[in-house]
Formats: structure tokens, C-alpha cells, sequence
């Protein structure tokens, strides 16, 4: 008998404002679950470091790599950037 051959996990990005501490907390939360039910979690509290650009990270990981999918957390904060087209959650990716 073989056995199945691992599944590959889906490379899945979270977007999202950082309005606060709580709300980054809880985001953190959000993409530890994931990755404990074996989703691939791309998030800048994992990936980000001190100092890098954040709007730079963003269209790295929307142009460069493998991102099947796209978790957006909309809050007020995130929506009020998007409609002013402020910050890197406002960046139209590169064609």
C-alpha cells in the first residue's frame, strides 16, 4: 500500500491595517491558527523585519511569489486608507 503524496500548503497572504496593538494581536492569532491547520501564512509579523519596508514587502509578495490566496482584514482603518489610496494597502501592483 503507498501512501498519499504530502500536500503542498496553499501560500495564503493577510492583509491588513495596523490600527493597533490589539488588532495586530489578534491578526497574529488569526495567521498562528492557520498555520496550525497547515496553511502557508505569508504575514509580515512572521516575514517583516525591523527596519524593511512594509510597502515594499507588499508588492514583493504580490509580484514575486507564490500566493494562491489573499485573507484581507477590513477595518475601518484599512478601508479609509484604501479610499484615500494611502499606504502600501493602496499600491496597485506593477504590470
Amino acid at each position: 500500500m503507498t501512501t498519499p503524496a504530502a500536500e503542498t500548503p496553499v501560500k495564503t497572504f493577510i492583509s491588513y491595517a495596523w490600527t493597533s496593538e490589539s488588532h495586530k494581536a489578534r491578526v497574529r492569532a488569526l495567521a498562528d491558527r492557520l498555520r496550525l491547520k497547515g496553511i502557508d501564512v505569508i504575514l509580515d509579523q512572521y516575514h517583516l523585519r525591523d527596519g524593511e519596508d512594509a510597502n515594499a514587502f507588499m508588492e514583493l509578495v504580490a509580484t514575486q511569489g507564490p500566493v494562491k490566496k489573499v485573507v484581507v482584514i477590513c477595518d475601518p482603518k484599512y478601508v479609509q486608507r484604501m479610499n484615500a489610496r494611502q499606504g502600501a494597502v493602496a499600491r496597485k501592483a506593477p504590470s
